[in-house]
């Protein structure tokens, strides 16, 4: 046998490299599936709810809404002014990663003219959350119904009623899931045997 032949005989093979360089090409038998590999992870996992978005979180909210307007003619004087003072506080506890149980105080404020009418609520309710909150965007959906008890203080008596009603929102972290605060936007409907209202509001919500 020559001596060139001896060479070729005893060259390493591809086989004797399999296995070296891992997290490289070299630990693959195809370019094709290092270049797989070495890719991101699928969207699937990459849009999974948050780590800090899980049972047992919990959060605080404080918001409102204000309006001042003039009475068009209602019963009221032509031209008294009218305002609207709307305050909302909550505290509510995930129950799983699309379910919340909360507890809400309200107040509410009508003033028309000389005439006031105060109502101070406390309720309970269920939130569901069509869309979570991500690390990548941080945006939240929810709806949610609710029902409980409405004091109502007005010049003609006072009197405590059954409240129920439901609302609907969006969330926003706009520091990140890890900072805790968002952004909190509703359309609110609270009703009882004598009112039927309709507002909208703007909180902060800290969630940890």
């Amino acid at each position: 046998m020559s001596a060139l032949a001896a060479c070729q005989t005893n060259a390493p093979t591809r086989d004797d490299y399999r296995g070296y360089g891992s997290g490289s090409s070299f630990g693959y038998d195809d370019p094709a599936e290092a270049a797989a590999n070495s890719q991101d992870p699928p969207a699937a996992s990459r849009t999974s709810a948050s780590d800090n978005w899980r049972p047992g979180t919990q959060h605080l909210s404080l918001g409102g809404s204000f309006v001042d307007d003039q009475v068009e003619g209602d019963g009221s004087d032509p031209g008294d002014d009218i305002e609207t003072l709307d305050v909302q506080a909550a505290y509510g506890v995930l129950i799983s990663e699309r379910f919340e149980v909360n507890g809400q105080a309200t107040y509410h404020e009508l003033d028309i003219g000389e005439d006031d009418v105060n109502r101070v609520g406390l309720l309970a309710g269920l939130r569901y959350h069509f869309v979570v909150p991500t690390e990548e965007s941080g945006v939240g959906v929810y709806a949610e119904a609710k029902g409980g008890l409405l004091s109502v203080d007005a010049p003609t008596g006072d009197e405590t009623e059954f409240a129920y009603g439901a609302s609907g929102g969006t969330f926003w972290f706009p520091w990140g899931l890890a900072a805790g605060m968002a952004i909190n936007l509703a359309i609110d409907w609270l009703a009882t045997d004598t009112i039927d209202r309709v507002g909208a509001s703007l909180a902060l919500a800290y969630y940890w």
